[in-house]
């Protein structure tokens, strides 16, 4: 819910920008962003594991950016967001260091706050990782985007 409102309001104010990559009829990749004051914000990418072979990931990325230097507010900043990615050091020119930040007031209620955010990245570290030893993190990606 909280996703499609952010969506219709950008859409709503002209920002959204929104691609997929059809091969044969079939949509093999997508790209959701939003372009403000000169940034693309890219929010979120994905392809479809059967067609990786043929770089469709990249081939969007492309077309992404063709069709961002052709828009009459051309932004002059790619934002790629957080996190790793071969894509963001193929297409990116700088890079920036960034944290996760909570400022809290010091009381025991916040302390337990921290504790339970800290125990559960550690969890999902952990969980990734044993899931990608056991060859299952894409099955259960593919599972948890269907049930989102």
């Amino acid at each position: 819910v909280e996703l499609r409102a952010t969506l219709g309001s950008a859409a709503h104010h002209g920002w959204l920008r929104s691609y997929i990559l059809y091969c044969r009829g079939e949509p093999v990749a997508f790209m959701l962003g939003y372009l403000y004051r000169r940034t693309y914000h890219y929010m979120d990418v994905g392809y479809d594991p059967a067609w990786a072979q043929w770089g469709v990931g990249s081939i969007l990325q492309m077309e992404v950016m063709k069709d961002l230097i052709e828009d009459p507010e051309r932004p002059e900043i790619f934002d790629f967001s957080t996190g790793d990615g071969d894509h963001k050091g193929r297409f990116g020119n700088f890079s920036r260091s960034e944290v996760n930040l909570l400022l809290l007031r010091k009381c025991p209620r916040n302390a337990i706050l921290v504790a339970t955010y800290a125990a559960t990245l550690a969890v999902d570290k952990h969980a990734s990782c044993w899931l990608d030893i056991l060859g299952l993190k894409a099955a259960v990606k593919r599972w948890v985007r269907q049930k989102a």
